[in-house]
């Protein structure tokens, strides 16, 4: 369980003491220079690749290149989501570079619209007994276009994923369990 931990600095008595002093005490150690529980700073438990890592760099490079390709499952994005993240876990556990790119094939819908729905007649409705008009009734119709409207969408499906890793190291991919 994560529990985040603060250091207190017991300046409490110097901060007193300093404050009856003359001003020619130690400077180091005046009031306005000693550490209060705001300068401090959590202690965090949790562990990154940083922690791994014993240089800023990789000495060794990235490693050869490799790459595989898995298919995008149907019907939704969402089916993928599971696998992907576990790759990437996998991977990560390996301290190996990972990158997953998306497979997207584009194809244009084009749709023609040859009628609009238009007004064709307003009749007026009158209240009972008067010549009082209450509301106009209209009523549409689908009316043929003289020029037909061309729209176009432009669709992305999402056919697979290339997965691209570097190392140097021998990775069995039999043990990455995807379902």
């Amino acid at each position: 369980m994560f529990k985040p931990r603060m250091r207190f600095p017991r300046t409490t008595q110097e901060r007193r003491a300093t404050g009856k002093r003359n001003k020619w005490g130690r400077a180091r150690r005046n009031a306005v220079n000693l550490p209060t529980a705001r300068d401090d700073f959590w202690i965090s438990y949790q562990k990154s690749w940083k922690t791994k890592r014993k240089t800023q760099y990789n000495p060794d490079g990235r490693g050869s290149k490799y790459s595989f390709y898995l298919e995008a499952q149907k019907p939704h994005w969402r089916a993928d989501y599971k696998n992907l993240r576990a790759i990437e876990r996998f991977f990560e556990n390996l301290n190996v570079v990972c990158r997953i790119d998306d497979d997207k094939q584009t194809y244009y819908d084009i749709t023609v619209q040859l009628y609009r729905m238009e007004v064709v007649e307003i009749i007026p409705v009158f209240y009972e007994g008067t010549k009082d008009v209450h509301y106009y009734h209209r009523v549409w119709d689908n009316v043929l276009l003289k020029n037909p409207i061309y729209t176009f969408h432009k669709r992305e499906i999402i056919k697979g994923y290339k997965v691209t890793y570097w190392t140097n190291k021998n990775i069995d991919l039999r043990y990455l369990h995807l379902e």
